[in-house]
């Protein structure tokens, strides 16, 4: 039992993948500029395939970034949506005058 219990602590886990945690930063980071909205997802999938092959830990982290990522997008997109609308319904209405049918 004891030898059992020494192959445990000595086991060793694999690192985890240095480009799914620099997913998640640049994805963080993507409400302060507009690069990490595209570069973040791409980390993230370029993390999984090779999480894939390598076996690290991470995909958790991966997949994450890629819903705070994804999340993110629909929330700008949606944001810049309402922007226009309230702009639009902002303008001036035009005077045009009606034309009188007699």
């Amino acid at each position: 039992m004891g030898l059992f219990l020494n192959e445990i602590a000595t086991t060793k886990r694999p690192p985890v993948s240095a480009l799914a945690v620099a997913s998640l930063i640049v994805a963080a980071t993507g409400f302060l500029n507009v690069v990490g909205f595209i570069v973040g997802p791409v980390l993230a999938h370029i993390a999984l395939i090779r999480l894939r092959k390598t076996h690290e830990r991470g995909r958790r982290l991966a997949i994450a970034t890629l819903w705070v990522s994804y999340g993110s997008l629909i929330a700008a997109g949606v944001s810049l949506l309402v922007i226009l609308i309230a702009a639009y319904a902002a303008l001036p209405q035009p005077n045009i005058p009606t034309p009188h049918i007699f």
